[in-house]
């Protein structure tokens, strides 16, 4: 989605330049006659956009293979995963999230897709259960009004296994996903943006990844060693925020550059550690955690939520807020079960765009260490 979304930019910002070059050559450069012209390249800039973003292209990538690793767990002694399929998910382990069950089979994980309400009898023998980018309705389009996903009774009974011991991995991506999914959030305590936020590069050598015990490896690798290597992206000019100029120009904050270039990456070939130093989010929504809770992902200075009414339906008037210090990826101990939140989900995917072959997510530039990352969570959930 990513990458239609830069292109959408391109092709928006050719039309405007070809547009000012015109009115200059017919010598008619009067503020009405430019405004008029402005407005109606915007207009056709969102059709863009909303086509662009609906057409879902993105499919799981068929060429992802995990690294290579020994499993932590075993047939006999291995944690059940749940993945939710019964609420409209637009995230399923046969589809867009197959490699995430694939990153989770090869450390032994047992991995179930769930395709019933929730219920004490449906959550008895699951370890961890994910929900990823739950949705109201099967949806052919984003218009409002956005209801919730779950019913009250089904968030009681999510709560109440939480409590008893149950470990819960919840992911709410870009707008609407927040919003259908409010009830169980607020329940937990997260209050989350129903908006766009742009690519993020999140290191530790800026302060907005922390040090955790979900950000040291647990496992005997053998490939992914490597991925360290990539994982000192930028690390120098992220350190100077200021070094680069801001982008101006009133596009969706999503479908701009990372700050500091954080698109690329510098191969260290020195590096070869253990710790994961650098995680990458590809857009998403952004969230304030509870008192408790730890954030993991903590967005930096001049972060902003885009947030229009209609999901991808954006103008230069559509609301935007500054988000410093909120987060993108939280834990919390609730009772004696365990909680991860995260409000992006292509970070613990691999898809590919069926029209232009691009790939995105955790076989990315700057993504490398993602899927040490994932197993991590996991290991931490499964406690």
């Amino acid at each position: 989605m990513e990458n239609n979304l830069i292109k959408v930019e391109n092709a928006f910002n050719a039309m405007k330049y070809l547009a000012l070059f015109y009115l200059f050559t017919l010598e008619v450069i009067h503020k009405d006659v430019l405004m008029k012209a402005m407005a109606r390249i915007a207009i056709l800039f969102n059709v863009l956009l909303v086509v662009s973003c609906t057409d879902s292209p993105q499919q799981a990538d068929a060429t992802f293979e995990p690294y290579q690793r020994t499993a932590t767990y075993t047939s006999n002694a291995s944690p059940v995963v749940l993945v939710d399929e019964s609420h409209h998910n637009f995230l399923t382990i046969n589809n867009r999230f197959k490699p995430f069950a694939q990153v989770l089979l090869s450390d032994g994980v047992t991995v179930d897709s769930n395709k019933v309400s929730f219920s004490q009898q449906a959550l008895k023998n699951v370890d961890i259960l994910v929900i990823a980018n739950a949705l109201d309705k099967k949806r052919s389009n984003w218009q409002p009004p956005f209801n919730q996903a779950l019913t009250n009774d089904e968030v009681s009974v999510v709560i109440e296994w939480v409590r008893n011991g149950g470990s819960l991995f919840l992911i709410a991506d870009h707008a609407p996903f927040p919003k259908v999914i409010e009830s169980l959030a607020t329940a937990l305590g997260f209050t989350f943006t129903n908006g766009h936020v742009k690519a993020t590069l999140f290191s530790k050598a800026t302060g907005t990844l922390i040090s955790h015990e979900v950000t040291y490896a647990h496992e005997n690798t053998k490939q992914d060693d490597n991925s360290s290597a990539n994982a000192n992206a930028n690390s120098n000019s992220e350190a100077n925020p200021e070094a680069k100029t801001p982008n101006h120009v009133e596009l969706p904050v999503f479908m701009q550059e990372s700050q500091n270039g954080a698109f690329t990456s510098v191969l260290n070939s020195q590096l070869h550690v253990k710790e994961v130093i650098q995680v990458k989010t590809f857009g998403g929504a952004a969230f304030l955690p509870p008192e408790g809770a730890t954030s993991l992902l903590t967005l930096g200075p001049r972060t902003v939520s885009i947030e229009p009414e209609v999901p991808f339906e954006i103008t230069s008037s559509t609301r935007r807020r500054a988000i410093e210090g909120w987060s993108q990826g939280a834990l919390l101990k609730l009772g004696k079960g365990r909680v991860a939140v995260f409000s992006e989900g292509m970070m613990f995917s691999s898809q590919i765009d069926t029209r232009t072959g691009d790939k995105h997510g955790m076989r990315s530039v700057g993504a490398e260490q993602n899927e040490r990352f994932l197993f991590n969570i996991i290991h931490w959930l499964a406690g």
